[in-house]
């Protein structure tokens, strides 16, 4: 579990993450802009999600984000394209939640 403490907090100090929330995410400029993605890409991605999985930190299950339908797809677009355009994340998709699986039994702390 140390090590593992350790390994977190080296990626928060790595230089890359010494940046603003803000500066992390820089979108393109000039003629050669990517397009934005699609309503239809943002349909076939949540359609694609698997059921019965966890919820995320958002506590929204893959089935609820189906059920929505036409609504949940368009204000996920414009979500995504608002973030996609301005280069600034929303706070809670910069934060992740950890959680160490092993592979045989359980470790025994010594």
């Amino acid at each position: 579990m140390t090590r593992w403490q350790q390994y977190c907090e080296s990626l928060r100090s790595a230089p890359d993450n010494n940046m603003d929330e803000g500066s992390r995410f820089q979108p393109r400029t000039g003629s050669k802009k990517e397009p934005t993605f699609s309503k239809d890409e943002v349909e076939k991605a949540i359609r694609s999600r698997k059921n019965d999985k966890t919820a995320g930190p958002d506590r929204i299950p893959n089935e609820l984000l189906k059920l929505g339908g036409d609504s949940v797809t368009k204000t996920l677009h414009r979500i995504i394209t608002t973030v996609w355009n301005t280069g600034k994340w929303p706070k809670d998709w910069t934060q992740s939640i950890f959680i160490p699986l092993h592979k045989k039994g359980v470790p025994t702390v010594k």
